[in-house]
């Protein structure tokens, strides 16, 4: 499971929970604009490793831990990071994820 905490401008636009999990995996989000357009910019707490997804849409929003997932699996592609073997994992650790305020 992932953790997210977002910033205030993310913030309306996700499921917020209270009851925070303990869990390692750990990221921020921020919502962006860039030439008029929404962008999400993900960074996680201990690596920073990050995500850029560029040009997001309201209706985008609704289904925000796939678009997480799959571009998280993207990039780590485009880093020549990724490999089969890893999927079992990266969908255990990173498939379910939970939206909390900074």
């Amino acid at each position: 499971m992932v953790n997210v905490f977002c910033s205030k401008k993310l913030e309306p636009f996700v499921d917020i929970d209270n009851n925070i999990q303990e869990t390692l995996n750990q990221w921020n989000a921020h919502l962006v604009f860039l030439d008029g357009k929404k962008c999400l910019y993900f960074v996680d707490k201990k690596t920073l490793y990050s995500i850029f997804i560029v040009d997001i849409v309201k209706k985008d929003l609704k289904n925000i831990g796939n678009l997480f997932f799959d571009t998280l699996v993207q990039q780590l592609n485009n880093d020549k990071i990724y490999r089969p073997e890893l999927d079992n994992f990266l969908i255990d650790k990173f498939k379910t994820i939970k939206f909390y305020k900074t």
